[in-house]
């Protein structure tokens, strides 16, 4: 059975290899299509790992900023972050706490961005994927 699927599987992608493309079958050119590029495993488990590696560099730094974020705002004083919704709290109180997070996460996702591709370097011995460096997960 299983010798069956694989010589209907090789006759299913040897024809395919060999049709021409719409275009060519209305100007009645009979070229072969060319074979789309496929990924191999290898680049798929390669582009899985750095983002396993990225994301979970990335999670950590959020933790541990917040954690900081919060213990630098407690240590100034206040009693608490303050709750965008809360009307108690003052404008200035609730921008600059907006501010301090926002900066602190930014310079966070920096940092392990730059140290998950330096941890990369050193396992793989050549750059991390490209495609992952530019996108911003926030934006997507």
């Amino acid at each position: 059975m299983r010798c069956c699927l694989q010589n209907l599987l090789a006759v299913a992608m040897a024809t395919e290899a060999t049709q021409p493309t719409p275009r060519a079958r209305y100007q009645g050119l009979e070229s072969p299509r060319p074979r789309p590029r496929r990924i191999t495993p290898v680049m798929e488990s390669k582009g899985l790992r750095w983002k396993a590696i990225s994301y979970g560099a990335g999670a950590l730094a959020g933790l541990v900023t917040q954690r900081l974020i919060d213990a630098t705002w407690k240590g100034l004083g206040h009693a608490s972050r303050p709750v965008p919704a809360d009307r108690r709290s003052s404008w200035p109180e609730a921008l600059s706490w907006a501010v301090a997070t926002g900066v602190g996460m930014g310079v966070s996702r920096l940092l392990a961005i730059r140290t998950a591709a330096v941890v990369w370097e050193a396992a793989t011995h050549e750059p991390p994927p490209e495609a992952t460096l530019d996108a911003d997960p926030v934006a997507s």
